[in-house]
C-alpha cells in the first residue's frame, strides 16, 4: 500500500512542475496503428512518424498521428483523477490547483470538437475525445472521478464551466448511444453515471443505475444464474466486471446499494471455476485467463460482502502487483486471505460450460451448452 502512495504522488508531482500539451482534435481507433504491408503493430518514431518494426515502413498523417493523441487524452485523464486522489489524501491544494487547471482547459477544446467515429464519419456513436462512445467512457470516468475529488475548492463558475463545456457534452453524447445489454454499455453507464452523481443530475443518474439498460438491467439481464456474463468469454466477463466497478463504487457512497447477490455471482464464478493453478479455459473468442492478477477488484468486492471464498485466493495469489493501482485497498491483514487451492470438483455450471474436475497436473472441462460470444 504504501508503494502504491509514493507511486501516485511521484506521478502528481510530476504533474504540478509539467505544463500539459492539450491535443487540437480527437483521437482515432487503436486497430488502425498496424503495418497495412506485414500486420505488424506500428511503433511511433514522432507525432507524424509511425514505423513498422518488421519491413520499416514508415506512415504519417491519418489515422496514423490521431491514433497516438489517444495517449495524450488518456494522460490528461489519469491527471485529474491522480491529483484529486492526493488532494482528497493530504489536503494539500496545489495538487486540486492543478487539477483545475487541466478541466478549465480541456473543456475548450473538447466540447466544440466534431463528434467523429473510427472512419472519420460524423455519426452516432463517435466522440469528441475518442473515435467511439466506448473510447469517451473510458476517458470520462477518471475525468469525473478527479472532478468529484476536488468540487470543495471550486467555484460556482468554475463548476458552471467545467459541466457545461465539458462534463456534460461527454456524458449526453454517450447516454444517447446507449444501446444494450453489453460489456461497452456498462462502461456507458458508470461514465454519465458518474456525472450525474457528481453533478447532482437526476436525469443522468437515474438512467444510469435503473434505466432499461442501466445498471441493475445490465446485472439482472446480462449475468447468468452461473454468475457468467452472457457473452460467454472470460475476457468479456472481466472487462464487464471493470466497467461495472466504478459506478458501484460511487453509487454506494452515497447511499445507492447495488450490490446484489447476482452482482456477487460474477466475482464468485471464476474463483469457482478455475483450475488449481487459477487457469480459466478458452472460450469463445477470448484466450485462457487467470483471475488471480484481478486483485485489485477483488479487494473492493471482499470489503463489500465480506466473504472468505469471494475473493481472499485471488488477493492472496495476485500478490502484490495485483495492487500496483488506485482501486488496490487492502481491507485487513494477511491474515484473511487462504493458502493454495483445494482438490475436489467445482461447482456445477447448468447455463454455461459444464463442470471442472479439479486435480493438481490434470484439468478436463465438460462443454455444455454454447453461449453467445461477441
Amino acid at each position: 500500500m504504501q508503494g502504491h502512495l509514493r507511486r501516485l504522488r511521484k506521478g502528481a508531482d510530476d504533474w504540478l512542475t509539467r505544463t500539459p500539451e492539450y491535443p487540437d482534435r480527437g483521437s482515432q481507433w487503436w486497430h488502425w496503428y498496424t503495418c497495412k504491408a506485414c500486420g505488424a503493430r506500428l511503433t511511433t518514431k514522432s507525432p507524424t512518424e509511425h514505423v513498422c518494426p518488421d519491413c520499416g515502413a514508415v506512415y504519417t498523417g491519418w489515422p496514423y498521428d490521431d491514433v497516438v493523441l489517444d495517449r495524450q487524452h488518456g494522460a490528461l485523464a489519469g491527471a485529474i483523477r491522480d491529483l484529486g486522489l492526493m488532494y482528497v489524501l493530504t489536503d494539500d491544494t496545489a495538487y486540486a490547483g492543478k487539477a483545475r487547471e487541466i478541466l478549465l482547459a480541456m473543456r475548450s477544446g473538447t466540447s466544440t470538437t466534431r463528434c467523429m467515429t473510427s472512419t472519420a464519419s460524423p455519426n452516432k456513436g463517435g466522440g469528441h475525445v475518442g473515435p467511439q462512445s466506448l473510447d469517451e467512457s473510458t476517458w470520462l470516468i477518471p475525468v469525473a472521478q478527479g472532478f468529484d475529488c476536488i468540487l470543495d475548492t471550486l467555484s460556482p463558475e468554475d463548476v458552471q464551466t467545467i459541466s457545461e463545456k465539458l462534463l456534460l457534452p461527454a456524458a449526453q453524447l454517450i447516454h444517447d448511444h446507449q444501446w444494450g445489454i453489453h460489456n461497452i454499455c456498462c462502461w456507458h453507464d458508470s461514465a454519465y453515471g458518474l456525472v450525474g452523481l457528481a453533478l447532482e443530475h437526476e436525469g443522468l443518474t437515474y438512467d444510469a443505475i435503473n434505466g432499461p439498460k442501466g445498471f441493475r438491467a445490465q446485472v439482472e439481464q446480462g449475468v447468468t444464474d452461473d454468475g457468467f456474463w452472457y457473452e460467454s468469454a472470460w475476457g468479456y466477463h472481466f472487462y464487464t466486471m471493470s466497467a461495472l466497478q466504478p459506478l458501484a463504487v460511487a453509487a454506494r457512497n452515497v447511499g445507492i446499494d447495488l450490490y446484489t447477490d447476482r452482482y456477487k455471482g460474477m466475482y464468485d464464478a471464476p474463483l469457482a471455476f478455475m483450475a488449481p493453478g487459477g487457469e480459466l479455459p478458452a472460450f469463445n473468442d477470448s484466450g485462457t485467463a487467470n483471475p488471480l492478477g484481478q486483485g485489485s477488484m477483488y479487494e473492493i468486492a471482499y470489503a463489500r460482502w465480506a466473504t472468505r471464498g469471494t475473493c481472499c485466493r485471488s488477493c492472496r495469489a495476485g500478490g502484490r502487483a495485483s495492487r500496483r493501482c488506485y482501486t488496490g485497498r487492502k481491507p485487513g491483514t494477511d491474515s484473511h486471505f487462504g493458502n493454495g487451492f483445494r482438490n475436489g470438483v467445482s461447482p456445477r455450471f447448468p447455463l454455461g460450460v459444464g463442470a471442472l474436475p479439479r486435480r493438481r497436473g490434470m484439468w478436463c472441462c465438460a462443454v455444455g451448452r454454447q453461449a453467445t460470444g461477441g
